[in-house]
């Protein structure tokens, strides 16, 4: 039973994070806002409203998750023949290390507020901004490995 119930808490959480990391800040425009006493009308769906991760282990695990606005403006399609272009919001990390980073909120904001910020505006992400997140990455790859290590040296222990 305790192992059922962890087992369920942990499939909720693993796809709750997915559709989190998905979606993360972007928005389809309000067009009638002017004109509360409407219903709200928005914009079409469109290959912004969700973010792609172009890199092979996401593919490989994910069944081409990574092409998911693609799957947005066509949901009729396979995912086998999903297809990513050039216009599409791309994750840093891909799903798998976006996901593990959207645990850690602070680092998680840090690093896509600017990007959201950027697409919601229709501009393109800078260079700058780029290289800021790859430090980011990079720091919060070191930190982890760090702790993974120390870990590990203290549950198995080191034998000389």
């Amino acid at each position: 039973m305790i192992f059922n119930i962890f087992y369920a808490y942990s499939i909720v959480m693993l796809v709750d994070c997915t559709n989190y990391v998905e979606h993360y800040g972007l928005q389809l425009k309000h067009l009638n806002k002017d004109k509360p006493n409407e219903e709200p009308v928005y914009e079409a769906v469109s290959r912004q409203v969700s973010w792609d991760a172009l890199q092979p282990l996401s593919s490989a695990i994910l069944f081409k998750l990574q092409r998911h606005s693609d799957h947005h403006m066509f949901a009729y399609k396979p995912y086998q023949i999903l297809e990513t272009t050039e216009d599409t919001p791309t994750l840093p990390m891909g799903y798998t290390g976006s996901m593990t980073l959207a645990f850690c909120p602070p680092i998680w904001k840090k690093l896509m507020n600017p990007m959201v910020e950027a697409i919601n505006r229709g501009e393109v992400i800078s260079k700058e901004v780029k290289a800021r997140n790859k430090r980011i990455i990079m720091s919060y790859l070191g930190v982890v490995w760090a702790a993974i290590t120390l870990v590990t040296f203290g549950v198995v222990g080191v034998k000389a």
